[in-house]
């Protein structure tokens, strides 16, 4: 089993499709591509919300008796704290990129996020039919994709009220333009 590292992050919003179009690449050269709907983020992201406040749980030292309020700022200090580790200027390497799934992107009708071993987890990302991919992630990369969705969706008008707990809106974004288009994460 070839074991393949994410190199690279990049999440843009695509006004002809009103779709976001998420890809990623490994170390190895190969690059993955899938279109994300309105529709996808919106029941995707309480569930990804729920991984991040069972992170949040999990790192604090009450574990069960943790209210709401306090379980939100750890997993807004867990969600700083990765983010300030990311490196969000670099330029998105597609030169000479294998698609195993193809030149277009892969409608995403399912994603799934489940919790491995330490601070692994799978995140998988499948179409209604045919291949989809499984990727090996960190709760940092976790942050970033977050990051990343919060603040694509805060720059385009699908009026979708989608943050992460304990961070304030108005101090997160990555982006100085207002523009939505092209952002990476490496």
């Amino acid at each position: 089993m070839v074991t393949q590292k994410i190199h690279q992050l990049q999440l843009a919003y695509s006004s002809e499709e009103d779709r976001l179009l998420l890809r990623f690449n490994t170390t190895d050269g190969v690059e993955f591509r899938f279109w994300l709907t309105r529709l996808f983020v919106q029941k995707f992201w309480p569930g990804f919300v729920r991984i991040l406040e069972v992170q949040a749980r999990q790192q604090s030292s009450n574990n069960q008796d943790q209210n709401e309020a306090v379980n939100d700022k750890v997993v807004g200090f867990m969600h700083q704290a990765a983010v300030a580790k990311a490196n969000f200027t670099e330029k998105f390497e597609t030169v000479d990129s294998k698609c195993p799934l193809g030149n277009s992107p892969v409608l995403v009708c399912k994603a799934t996020i489940q919790k491995r071993e330490g601070d692994t987890y799978i995140l998988s990302f499948h179409p209604e039919k045919g291949y989809g991919v499984e990727l090996g992630v960190d709760q940092n990369l976790l942050h970033m994709l977050g990051k990343m969705i919060t603040d694509t969706v805060a720059q385009i008008d699908w009026a979708l009220a989608i943050k992460i707990p304990g961070v304030s809106v108005e101090s997160s974004s990555i982006f100085d333009d207002a523009s939505a288009v092209g952002r990476r994460l490496h």
